[in-house]
């Protein structure tokens, strides 16, 4: 029996782009692509035009849902990378402290959620998932369920790194303050190649929907930024597929849970 996943790797405004991975696993284990988009709106799309940019929207993910079925993608889990609870989130929650817990000294602590980001939009989605029949953090045996995820500890575990790794387009600055411009481009190029090298290994049909960055090419730094948020989104399917499967280790309590790929 084949499934449909779907990873999201949500924006917590509305001005900044979500990316979002919609990928099938058979009975035998095999992944592949399906869908790929770097926002909301270009999943509509026939296809991802990497030179033009995207923006920021509304996370109307009950449209994303009909469009899949539409298709006869139907949907069977959803992994998001955003704080996600069924009650008003107001500060760091048991989830937040015990992924930092766990892997701060890897470089991987979880961002402070708050009423105001993701607030509201973080409410919005779980109630959109809720109304479409999806149950959270429900036993994979239920027919749709969904979870919160996050792409750095999920990058460590399936991966096989010890700290966190340095593939985000805006930490550039920080990752290496003494290299010129074009050498942190250059460095950053290499590492998004490497997570696409690393999740080629997962996914059957990868270079079908994610060319490889040129080390000779300037890309706009927008154009890596959209390149990194498929690239999450992709690791937010994968680790819905470990859920799936039973592979991942919860961190939280009954109001928040963070799941990560048990790779072992």
């Amino acid at each position: 029996m084949t499934k449909y996943v779907l990873g999201i790797d949500a924006a917590w405004t509305e001005k900044e782009p979500s990316g979002i991975a919609l990928a099938t696993v058979n009975d035998s284990g095999d992944i592949k692509i399906v869908k790929i988009a770097r926002s909301y709106e270009e999943f509509y799309a026939d296809k991802i035009e990497w030179d033009i940019n995207v923006k920021g929207s509304k996370p109307e993910l009950s449209k994303i849902i009909s469009h899949c079925r539409n298709n006869d993608w139907n949907v069977n889990h959803i992994a998001l990378d955003i704080p996600l609870s069924p009650d008003i989130i107001m500060e760091r929650r048991e989830s937040d402290k015990q992924i930092s817990r766990k892997y701060g000294g890897r470089g991987a602590s979880t961002h402070s959620p708050n009423p105001e980001r993701p607030g509201k939009i973080s409410a919005n989605i779980f109630n959109q998932l809720m109304n479409e029949g999806f149950i959270w953090n429900g036993d994979a045996h239920y027919e749709k369920t969904f979870i919160e995820v996050y792409p750095h500890t999920a990058i460590i575990e399936l991966f096989k790194y010890e700290y966190r790794f340095p593939y985000k387009v805006q930490k550039m600055n920080k990752y290496w303050p003494t290299d010129i411009s074009e050498i942190r481009k250059q460095k950053i190029k290499a590492n998004l190649n490497e997570i696409r090298t690393k999740l080629n290994l997962l996914i059957n049909n990868l270079p079908e929907f994610i060319p490889e960055l040129s080390p000779d090419k300037d890309y706009a730094t927008k154009l890596l930024k959209g390149y990194e948020d498929v690239l999450d989104a992709l690791v937010c399917a994968i680790t819905g597929i470990f859920y799936l499967n039973g592979k991942v280790k919860r961190y939280g309590d009954e109001l928040s849970a963070i799941w990560v790929p048990d790779n072992d």
